[in-house]
């Protein structure tokens, strides 16, 4: 438009500026709805992203804390019960660490039953079950 050009102004009759002022007025609520629903979907995923964070962080120090019981475990055992199950002192850490890496649900559980055969502790506890 150059500034020649004339533009003509004419001014608007009640219903048509009321209609307009009706269009402007949904335009505006969709807009409304529109960035609340996008706020709603990022609170949504980053109430996700979370939640699966403290999964895994919940996770690991489960690992961790089995990973400990099991050292312990072994570490209990004496040295020729060790060998009897082919470790040694110096393998405890090594063996635990592999078999959470491969295994973490159950590797705490094995562990526990390979120790109870190797120290007789289950022949014990039937035993003792027996008895009563």
């Amino acid at each position: 438009m150059s500034r020649n050009d004339r533009v003509e102004f004419r001014r608007l009759s009640p219903a048509e500026l009321d209609t307009l002022q009706d269009e402007a007025r949904q335009l505006q609520a969709q807009a409304t709805r529109d960035g609340l629903l996008a706020i709603a979907r990022g609170i949504a995923w980053l109430g996700r992203q979370l939640w699966s964070g403290l999964r895994r962080v919940a996770t690991s120090f489960g690992e961790a804390q089995a990973a400990r019981r099991a050292s312990q475990e072994l570490s209990r055992l004496s040295d020729r019960e060790l060998a009897d199950l082919g470790l040694s002192r110096g393998d405890i850490r090594i063996f635990v660490a592999g078999m959470f890496r491969r295994e973490p649900h159950t590797a705490a559980s094995s562990i526990r039953e390979v120790a109870k055969k190797a120290t007789g502790q289950d022949n014990m506890e039937q035993r003792y079950r027996e008895a009563a």
